[in-house]
């Protein structure tokens, strides 16, 4: 998916006016982790800590420190570890500090309602105390940010509303990858009927976050044709898990399926010619990863990017489909 025009002009503008600077780094030295490190610090009480520890624990999977205090325990594990550890520190501090609960948004937000007997229009505006909350759990996430920009680091924490993910760290060049394309199908990870689908793509964006683009790519694949398998299993078609491919499976899902309605069949034709070559395409290609020979085999990140937007969006679009298809009787 290309970036809108108006998208594009407003990055140039922020370009031009300084804002995303001409050349930026990746590397979270010692300076830029002393900045951030210290404004966590000043800004988290030790009950986060301690929940941001026991999770760091749990992700990883080992001890992170044998120092005896959380800030301790804390400081020494971002000073040491990788970098992808660190911005998934973030991450996971971020989540423990954002509240999304209903009760949170309305005193953040304030309500409003209408009694049924009398037909009178209750107001109930925000709670400063919890306004006050909100700007500093937002400001929190600014001055991160703000590290970030003044460093020339290229990265920055965006917004994405998962229910376990509320906000990520991503490179500029990847924001509109993440935040328009990769987070509708992580959105739609509740969906019990395409829970296996999902969670490969989730997969395979664990293995580009780390660099394994050749994985990711394989993932990505491997979620988008379980994708179409589900949709023939739900809808009791018949087909070979093991020996059909991509195309056939996207010929049955349009020739056996009701996915999509017979009179709209020569509008999207076209369409689904796309969706049998899918992006498997990339996986099979040689020697990609310098145009030097065929005997480069190193997977380049332009590509991962390329075949995780095509998935999310060929993904999402299956999907919907067939939630619409499925479930229309109950909308009407």
């Amino acid at each position: 998916m290309l970036y809108p025009i108006r998208d594009l002009f407003f990055r140039r503008m922020e370009r031009l006016e300084g804002k995303i600077p001409d050349y930026y780094s990746y590397d979270l030295d010692n300076k830029v982790r002393f900045k951030i490190i210290n404004h966590i610090l000043d800004n988290t009480g030790d009950e986060e800590l301690s929940d941001l520890i026991g999770t760091l624990r749990m992700e990883l999977g080992r001890e992170i420190s044998d120092n005896l205090y959380n800030n301790e325990i804390i400081e020494g594990f971002l000073y040491s570890c990788d970098e992808n550890e660190f911005l998934s520190a973030i991450e996971i501090l971020i989540s423990l500090k954002y509240d999304d609960s209903p009760l949170y948004r309305i005193l953040v937000e304030g309500s409003r309602s209408v009694v049924k007997s009398t037909g009178k229009t209750i107001e109930r505006p925000p709670n400063p105390q919890f306004v006050k909350k909100e700007e500093e759990f937002k400001e929190f996430i600014n001055i991160i940010n703000e590290i970030f920009r003044i460093d020339k680091i290229g990265y920055e924490i965006v917004p994405v509303s998962l229910p376990k993910l509320p906000y990520i760290v991503v490179p500029f060049n990847s924001q509109y990858l993440y935040v328009e394309t990769i987070r509708e199908p992580l959105l739609l990870l509740n969906d019990t009927n395409f829970r296996g689908p999902l969670n490969e793509f989730e997969r395979a964006l664990d293995d580009y976050r780390y660099e394994k683009y050749d994985d990711a790519i394989h993932k990505a694949n491997k979620s988008y044709e379980s994708t179409l398998k589900t949709i023939l299993k739900k809808k009791n078609h018949d087909f070979n898990p093991a020996k059909e491919k991509i195309s056939t499976l996207v010929q049955k899902v349009q020739d056996e399926t009701d996915i999509i309605d017979s009179s709209f069949r020569d509008l999207v034709s076209p369409f689904f010619s796309v969706l049998k070559k899918g992006p498997n395409i990339i996986r099979n290609m040689e020697g990609i990863g310098h145009g030097q020979g065929v005997d480069i085999k190193e997977m380049e990140k332009s590509y991962a990017d390329f075949v995780l937007r095509l998935t999310g969006t060929y993904i999402v679009f299956l999907i919907e489909r067939y939630n619409e298809v499925e479930y229309s009787d109950d909308k009407q």
